[in-house]
């Protein structure tokens, strides 16, 4: 695995509006995979910058990449939540809204302790 070039990873010509949901999940997928390594970087550089600017949510953001630890490394079935199965592509699209959720809280609850 290598990292893709930035600009392919911003290139706007190369979106469009699928035609179907089956579309959209397939294209988000290809691109998951296809794009891993960049997504990580952006990944690590928010959450450095994040430690820099609200020390006190190292402890939430900890859980988080906790979080993300178990649910593409350890888990071996699939992930259930509340009794519901999430299969390989809702996990993929689940673990953003769950990670930009946890990262606001950990600004709030940054921001009241200061």
């Amino acid at each position: 695995m290598q990292r893709k070039p930035w600009g392919e990873v911003l290139d706007r010509t190369s979106f469009s509006k699928p035609s179907s949901l089956q579309e959209a999940a397939s294209r988000i997928r290809k691109n998951a995979g296809y794009f891993k390594i960049n997504y990580l970087i952006i990944i690590l550089l928010t959450v450095a910058a994040t430690f820099v600017t609200h020390p006190s949510s190292l402890l939430v953001l900890g859980f988080l990449a906790a979080s993300w630890v178990y649910v593409f490394a350890i888990r071996q079935g699939p992930l259930v939540i509340s009794g519901k199965e999430l299969r390989c592509a809702r996990s993929q699209l689940f673990s953003p809204a769950a990670s930009a959720t946890a990262v606001d809280s950990a600004s709030i609850t940054s921001s009241r302790w200061h």
